[in-house]
């Protein structure tokens, strides 16, 4: 009788993995939320490590590759600054999940341009808040609580770039 050997080698592999911070993730969903409040308590997308439970995973927009490729990339270290107000009433937000859990995310707020993560975003003055505004427009999501355009976002924020830009020349 012959021995028969099998050998199965275990090789990792990541089907539509999408990667963000260095790490991989099997998906990431678009949240729009805290649009009907205008006062505080506002509601955090992440609470202790997972989605807050008055959301539903469901009910946020599966982002591809390429729109991963965009928070990336507006998200990396920019050649300028932008002023930062106090307001941070966080609008928008990307929950990264692996194996259905939570592992990143990122929520912003278009108005004060605060943004905070998980992993932590190291400069949070660099962030390209018009190729956002831009990515959160073509998935049909309001971008603004006045719905503004992502062109008169951009307008509004290249004012705001060469005001700091004046104030440090002074």
């Amino acid at each position: 009788m012959k021995n028969i050997i099998l050998l199965v080698l275990l090789i990792p592999v990541s089907v539509n993995a999408i990667e963000w911070m260095g790490k991989e993730f099997d998906e990431a969903r678009l949240f729009v939320f805290n649009f009907e409040k205008s006062k505080w308590p506002l509601d955090n997308l992440i609470v202790e490590g997972r989605l807050n439970k008055k959301f539903s995973k469901d009910n946020a927009l599966l982002l591809n590759e390429k729109d991963i490729e965009v928070v990336g990339k507006a998200t990396s270290v920019q050649p300028y600054e932008t002023p930062v107000g106090l307001c941070y009433r966080p609008r928008h937000g990307i929950v990264f999940y692996k194996k259905n859990r939570v592992e990143a995310w990122v929520e912003w707020c278009f108005e004060c341009k605060v943004i905070r993560g998980s992993p932590e975003i190291s400069n949070v003055f660099s962030i390209d808040w018009g190729a956002l505004a831009s990515l959160v427009s073509a998935k049909k999501m309001p971008i603004t609580v006045e719905n503004m355009t992502p062109e008169a976002y951009n307008s509004t924020f290249k004012k705001e770039i060469r005001f700091v830009e004046e104030k440090q020349k002074e």
